[in-house]
C-alpha cells in the first residue's frame, strides 16, 4: 500500500460505509467453507493493522491502476487461492466510463476489456472464469468494482448467478421453497444465493479497501 494512501482508521471507515451499501444474504451452507482460524485470523489483522485478508493478482492491480474513474471491473476471489482477479468491463451499461486501454492484463494473460451480458447469455463473471482457467470448478465468488475519484476501488455489487449460485445457499423463504427443501439430501438443502455469506462479503470488501485505496484525501 502506498504511504500516500489513507491510513489505517480511514481504511477502516472506507470499509464500514461500503460495506452498509450492500446487499447480501447470511448462506447456510458453503460448498467449500473457509477454514474458521484463517476467516478469523484474516478479519482481526484487517481490524489491528489494515492488512487485506485476500491477495490481488498484480496483472489486476496494475490494469485498475491503468483506470480511470468511472470504470467498472468485473471481478472473482478465487476461495482456494484467496486471489481476487478483476478485469475491467466495456461502456456498455449506462454511466460506464470506457477504459482508456484496447488491452488488459489478467492473471498473466492479455485481453479486450469484457462486454457483459447479463442473464445468463454472455456474463462478465464466466468470461473472467474461462480467461483464469477456472470455469466450472465452484471455487470463484463474483463481484464488481468501481474506480472513485480519488483512485480507490468501491466493491458495487456481490451479484454473481454465473458463480456465487453454485457455492453459496440461503434459507428457503417461500413455503414452496421450504416444501422442496424438505425431500433434498442434507448436502443439498436450501436455495441457491447469487450473493455470497456475510463472511465473503466482509473478506472481499476489506480487502478491496486495502488493495485499492487511491490517494488520501
Amino acid at each position: 500500500m502506498s504511504s500516500a494512501g489513507p491510513d489505517w482508521a480511514t481504511l477502516e471507515g472506507n470499509f464500514e460505509k461500503n460495506f452498509a451499501a450492500l446487499t447480501f444474504v447470511e448462506a447456510t451452507k458453503v460448498h467449500t467453507e473457509p477454514k474458521q482460524d484463517y476467516v478469523a485470523a484474516a478479519l482481526e489483522a484487517f481490524k489491528t493493522s489494515g492488512e487485506a485478508p485476500l491477495r490481488m493478482d498484480p496483472d489486476s492491480l496494475t490494469s485498475f491502476t491503468q483506470g480511470i474513474a468511472g470504470n467498472t471491473f468485473t471481478a472473482v476471489v478465487d476461495i482456494v487461492e484467496r486471489m481476487i482477479y478483476m478485469c475491467p468491463l466495456a461502456s456498455t451499461r449506462e454511466g460506464n466510463v470506457a477504459y482508456p486501454h484496447e488491452r488488459a492484463t489478467v492473471g498473466g494473460k492479455s485481453t479486450a476489456p469484457f462486454v457483459h451480458e447479463g442473464g445468463g447469455a454472455n456474463p462478465g463473471h464466466e468470461q473472467l472464469a474461462i480467461l483464469i482457467e477456472k470455469s466450472g470448478q465452484n471455487r470463484l465468488v463474483g463481484f464488481s468494482v468501481t474506480k472513485k475519484d480519488n483512485g480507490s476501488g468501491w466493491v458495487e455489487s456481490l451479484v454473481s448467478r454465473s458463480q456465487n449460485n453454485a457455492i453459496f445457499r440461503k434459507k428457503p423463504q417461500t413455503v414452496h421453497e421450504q416444501m422442496a427443501d424438505m425431500m433434498k439430501p442434507p448436502d443439498q438443502k436450501g436455495v441457491p444465493s447469487q450473493v455470497p455469506s456475510e463472511v465473503w462479503a466482509k473478506l472481499i470488501v476489506k480487502s478491496v479497501v486495502v488493495h485499492l485505496p487511491g490517494q488520501a484525501n
